[in-house]
Formats: C-alpha cells, sequence, structure tokens
C-alpha cells in the first residue's frame, strides 16, 4: 500500500512496473476525473494510460499487487506495430506533458516536481524519436528541435515560478540524452520482428506486467 506520491515516484523512476490500462479503478474515482481522457484525434488512445499512472499520485492510497497478473505480445497486425504516424505520438505527447504538469503541480507533489517531469520528458522525447526512426519516414533533427519548441511552449503557464525554471532544466537533459534514444531505435529498426518478439518473451518470463 503507497501513498499516492510514493507510487508515482516508484512507477517514474523504474522502481515497479505497471500498465495504466490494467489496474482496478474505483468507479466513483474514474467518473471524478472523467475517465480515461483521449490525448490524440487518432483511432487509439495513445498515452492515456501513462496518464491514468500519473494522476494516480494525487490520491492517498494507491494498493499495488506486486505480482503478474497481466501479460501482453508483439504481433505484426497490432496498431502499435503498423502505425507509422509520428505526428500522433508528437501530438500525445505534448497533451500527456501539459495534463501531467498539472498533476505535479498538486500539493503533495510539488516536491518531486523536477525528478517527475524529467522523467516524463525523457519518455516522451524517447517515444517520439523511436517512433520516428522505425516508421518510413525519415528522421530529422530539425523536427526534434521544432519538437522541443512545442514542449517549451506548454511551460509558459509556469513563468515567473520555480517550477519553469526546473521545466527548462528537466528539458535541456531530455535533449542531451538524444543520442542514447536515438542509438536505441536503431538497434530496433535493425532487429528482425521475430527477434523482438522473442526478446519480448523472454523478458515476460523475468519480470512483472504488473496492475495495481
Amino acid at each position: 500500500l503507497y501513498s499516492g506520491r510514493d507510487f508515482l515516484r516508484k512507477y517514474l523512476s523504474g522502481g515497479l512496473k505497471a500498465l495504466g490500462c490494467c489496474g482496478f479503478y474505483n468507479i466513483d474515482y474514474l467518473k471524478n476525473i472523467g475517465g480515461a481522457k483521449r490525448l490524440t484525434n487518432g483511432p487509439m488512445a495513445l498515452h492515456s494510460e501513462y496518464l491514468l499512472l500519473i494522476g494516480a499520485g494525487m490520491l492517498s492510497k494507491v494498493a499495488y499487487i506486486n505480482a503478474p497478473l497481466v501479460s501482453s505480445r508483439i504481433h505484426l497486425n497490432s496498431w502499435t506495430c503498423s502505425n507509422s504516424s509520428v505526428e500522433l505520438f508528437e501530438q500525445a505527447g505534448i497533451n500527456l506533458i501539459r495534463e501531467s504538469i498539472v498533476v505535479l503541480l498538486n500539493d503533495s507533489l510539488k516536491d518531486d516536481f523536477n525528478e517527475n517531469l524529467l522523467s516524463i520528458l525523457e519518455s516522451v522525447i524517447s517515444a517520439t524519436i523511436v517512433r520516428s526512426i522505425t516508421s518510413k519516414k525519415q528522421f530529422k533533427l530539425q523536427k526534434i528541435q521544432e519538437y522541443r519548441s512545442l514542449i517549451e511552449e506548454e511551460f509558459n503557464p509556469l513563468k515567473g515560478s520555480v517550477f519553469f525554471e526546473m521545466a527548462i532544466s528537466g528539458l535541456n537533459t531530455a535533449i542531451q540524452n538524444i543520442p542514447k534514444y536515438i542509438l536505441k531505435a536503431k538497434i530496433k529498426k535493425l532487429m528482425p520482428f521475430w527477434f523482438l518478439k522473442y526478446a519480448h518473451t523472454i523478458r515476460s518470463l523475468f519480470s512483472h506486467k504488473d496492475a495495481f
């Protein structure tokens, strides 16, 4: 049993694994937050599961079951594998950052704002770069710089506060890690699908696909 703050910090720092779309929620809680928010105009609720997990940081208690209750598989016909729309990932990332900032400014989470936002920024930028490189579209660093500018615009409501400086610092750190994201994407692109599926299966056997 975690406080919302401890759960969020552990989740974003990799201390525990969870799938936001595979949790048990009090129905009144879900109704109160308006359900799972759609972060893109596309057919899939991209990144919405992450926002559900981040929103759990505002709860007083989160019950986490440390057991492999959920399994998943990779297949070529899945939306994740077949979709090449980088724009959808960019849109979902921007909206996730905007919505997450609102959550992270909650009184109970403010002390972890710097670390939590950095984790979210790294995840969003990494996902966008990986999708860009593994899709059929040509990857351009200029697009990443444009994406950075869009992210910075989401920090405008923070101007005049210490949180603005934290946000800019976190974004700079995330941008500095771009070579690592590019390497990760290129390795993924070069690997045959059967190997990725095999690696995913092995990883599932030795790690938990947990619910909370």
